[in-house]
């Protein structure tokens, strides 16, 4: 007949497990004290390392938490290395100030190269960022998400940096069918149709967020009530960009992810393990159930 101990007796066992006798009969703890323990990591100054940014947001009459709920989910960064010299370089995101790119000079050490890399001088709320080879051809572009409430929708377009391999980036979203003016969080980049390029999934977000707890319904004609679940704005559903070498196609409706959310981040994954990638969206306030 089986048995088996309760937790707290194995939780008894390990603990005396961990302690030895001594040549005097009593027990020695052979725990290490915290003051003792190696740190697993080091903290590096701004002095030491050069890397000085902060996402300041100072908030106005016209733009705080209460006109925009998302104001404080900005302060996106992303690591790689754009010049292929074996050393990750850091890309920051400034929500209402100017984003900064941070060139690894080695040893922990990083020069501020914004202005002449091109990425320093673009307005609007800026969020997650993504490095990733977008154009195929070796070295890693940069992708900006943009979102908030403005007047000025060209301030609501995300930002495609693509490597001129010389430490500079131009922005080409438009020209690539990028040209998205979504409300947008964060860009995500597999190859979803396993043709051997990068395919982007888009999280956006829907920005009245008055009616965040309200479900939106129907009545059909036999009297059953049904969710409406699809986008209601041109620019509100999460978006699937397909590669076709020098230009992306939305396939967004075709691809049935067409929804009406508060996207906040993704997750891709075989997780059926059938050998194709799926995606897990995570989302804010109510759930689509898309």
């Amino acid at each position: 007949m089986s048995y088996r101990l309760p937790i707290r007796m194995i939780f008894i066992l390990a603990i005396f497990a961990s302690c030895e006798p001594k040549r005097d009969g009593t027990v020695q703890d052979e725990t290490v004290a915290p003051e003792k323990q190696t740190a697993l990591f080091k903290m590096i100054s701004p002095d030491s390392s050069g890397v000085r940014f902060a996402n300041h947001i100072t908030q106005t009459f016209a733009l705080n938490v209460y006109t925009y709920a998302y104001l404080f989910s900005g302060g996106g960064v992303a690591t790689g290395d754009i010049n292929n010299d074996g050393l990750p370089d850091i890309y920051f995101t400034s929500t209402i100030g100017e984003d900064k790119l941070y060139l690894n000079k080695g040893n922990l050490t990083f020069e501020d190269i914004s202005a002449k890399a091109g990425i320093a001088n673009f307005v609007g709320i800026k969020t997650g960022v993504t490095m990733a080879d977008i154009n195929n051809d070796g070295y890693l572009d940069i992708y900006v998400c943009r979102s908030g409430p403005t007047k000025d929708e060209q301030n609501l377009n995300n930002l495609v940096f693509i490597n001129n391999q010389d430490l500079t980036f131009t922005e080409q979203a438009s020209s690539l069918g990028l040209l998205d003016k979504s409300n947008s969080t964060q860009a995500y980049f597999a190859d979803f149709d396993e043709d051997g390029d990068l395919d982007i999934y888009l999280v956006n977000h829907r920005i009245d967020f008055t009616n965040s707890t309200k479900l939106r319904l129907k009545q059909n004609e036999d009297g059953s009530i049904e969710r409406i679940l699809g986008a209601q704005t041109a620019f509100e559903s999460d978006r699937l960009f397909r590669n076709d070498g020098r230009y992306f196609s939305d396939v967004s409706k075709a691809a049935g992810i067409d929804n009406s959310a508060f996207g906040l981040s993704a997750s891709i994954g075989d997780f059926n393990n059938d050998g194709f990638l799926d995606i897990y969206v995570a989302n804010d306030y109510v759930d689509p159930d898309f």
